[in-house]
């Protein structure tokens, strides 16, 4: 209602403001039952944005239930695990990331409330805002997005406000070098502000051994490494979390033979 009350007109303008303040009184009233982080999350950007005079104190409730992993804050209904170190010969490795209850919806909530923290607090950036950005970034999957549509949507629109209040196109004059020990190649990324949000990558020839990423100059980048496979074989198989769709497939022989084949496939949602 906020965003689209600067296009009505005429009666609609007037319900419009009527809906809005009968909203922001209804989450007034109820703010102080509220303990839920994803929900604290949403009614503290709505109030923050409808400029209501309960705004600080749901920002207040929403800093208090915030959660912390690896010197990263998040806010979600159930811990979210970041991406697991493993140590082999005393040097650490980044795992891919887990697959996790409550994910999205994690995403979502820390995007409303870094968001939020712009809009209370005014412009700049402090400690707690870089580190709500780095574990907003762990949570992106290989194609850039992250775990479904709406906690994408939210989630770039955080980072963007970040990226403008950090003045990060300014500053950016970043050099990553990345070597490929077991591919015998090493390459070089220059970043600025010029091409800064153009995707650079690089195909890796051999899927083994390590990869070692040096970066140096000003600025922020990220570094991701994107596996793709196919296997028919069921230990190797990704599992999620809960089986949330079904397939079934039947197929019917006849005519000469049996030479034809019909195949009846039904697909559903099982939650």
């Amino acid at each position: 209602l906020e965003a689209t009350a600067p296009n009505l007109q005429g009666d609609q303008k007037k319900f419009s403001a009527a809906a809005r303040q009968r909203a922001v009184n209804y989450l007034e009233r109820n703010l102080r039952k509220i303990e839920d982080a994803y929900e604290l999350a949403i009614v503290a950007y709505a109030l923050a944005i409808s400029g209501s005079a309960e705004a600080d104190l749901a920002y207040g409730k929403l800093m208090s239930v915030k959660k912390e992993e690896g010197g990263m804050v998040y806010w979600s209904r159930s811990p979210i695990k970041t991406n697991r170190v493993r140590y082999e010969y005393n040097r650490p490795f980044l795992e891919a990331k887990d697959y996790q209850d409550d994910d999205a919806m994690a995403v979502e909530a820390t995007g409303y409330a870094l968001i939020t923290m712009f809009m209370v607090e005014g412009g700049g950036v402090t400690i707690i805002q870089d580190q709500i950005v780095q574990w907003l970034n762990t949570m992106r999957l290989g194609d850039g997005g992250f775990i479904s549509t709406v906690d994408t949507i939210v989630a770039m629109e955080a980072l963007v406000r970040y990226s403008y209040n950090s003045r990060i196109k300014d500053i950016t004059d970043l050099t990553v070098e990345v070597d490929i020990p077991d591919s015998n190649m090493t390459h070089a990324f220059h970043i600025t502000g010029d091409n800064i949000a153009q995707l650079q990558r690089i195909k890796v020839p051999n899927v083994w051994g390590h990869i070692n990423i040096v970066a140096t100059g000003a600025g922020q980048a990220i570094a991701q490494l994107d596996v793709n496979w196919g296997v028919d074989y069921e230990p190797f198989k990704d599992h999620p979390a809960r089986d949330c769709f079904n397939l079934t497939v039947q197929e019917y022989f006849h005519g000469r033979n049996k030479s034809e084949i019909a195949i009846k496939s039904c697909f559903s949602w099982t939650r």
